[in-house]
């Protein structure tokens, strides 16, 4: 049964999506585009599945060395440093940070977008000041909390060595996108000669679409999106 090895926990808004990516082109990393941010080990649905049904999205893995899963969420979530280690005390984890305030910004922007949000940002900072946050949007809404790094970093110190984390910030990826990759393939002890394609990618902008973005998020809210379950592969 093949399983991930390494799994990139964060930070929301931070270019996890861009070195998820960047790290799934080298020749010695297996990274199944369909999953990035399948938060298996803190989700409700999956997690009861089983491990079987997260090695099922590994399948056709071959003889890469590093098995990758990338969830952003998992630095948040205070369940999730038990789970992974209760799965695999020798993972390798890879955490990229944000200055909390650009990155407050940025999710706020994202999920603006997105049609998630429909307050002003002081109005959805007051929100969630004022604890009025839902338990299902904990993971979009709280854009202060999900500021707190040392708080989340010692949940998972409490598990995992420091030498198993590499950490790294937003601001130093993009200013030397070739020598952060090098010092994770380091981390990695794989080729750190290898030069991925540095294309950005999930960059936060307006929707292409307004009007089926406002479609979509009708759908989502009334349930409706899970019928295409059935139709459209996940």
């Amino acid at each position: 049964m093949k399983l991930p090895n390494t799994c990139i926990i964060g930070v929301q808004k931070a270019g996890s999506t861009s070195i998820t990516d960047w790290l799934g082109q080298h020749p010695n990393v297996y990274s199944n585009e369909n999953i990035k941010d399948l938060h298996f080990f803190i989700s409700k649905k999956w997690y009861p599945m089983g491990i079987s049904k997260l090695a099922s999205f590994y399948k056709c893995a071959s003889s890469e060395k590093i098995l990758l899963h990338s969830a952003i969420n998992y630095f948040y979530f205070p369940k999730a440093p038990e789970r992974l280690h209760e799965f695999n005390k020798d993972l390798k984890l890879i955490l990229i940070l944000r200055n909390p305030v650009e990155r407050a910004i940025s999710a706020y922007r994202y999920f603006k977008k997105l049609g998630d949000e429909t307050l002003s940002f002081e109005k959805a900072l007051e929100r969630e000041i004022e604890e009025q946050v839902k338990d299902t949007d904990l993971d979009k809404f709280t854009y202060l909390e999900h500021g707190l790094y040392a708080k989340q970093l010692n949940r998972f110190l409490k598990f995992y060595n420091l030498d198993q984390i590499y950490v790294t910030d937003y601001k130093t990826v993009m200013e030397d996108k070739s020598k952060t990759m090098s010092e994770i393939f380091k981390f990695l002890e794989i080729d750190a000669s290898f030069t991925p394609d540095f294309r950005q990618v999930n960059i936060t902008g307006a929707p292409k679409s307004k009007g089926l973005n406002k479609v979509i998020h009708r759908l989502k809210n009334l349930g409706l999106l899970r019928i295409f379950d059935k139709i459209i592969p996940f």
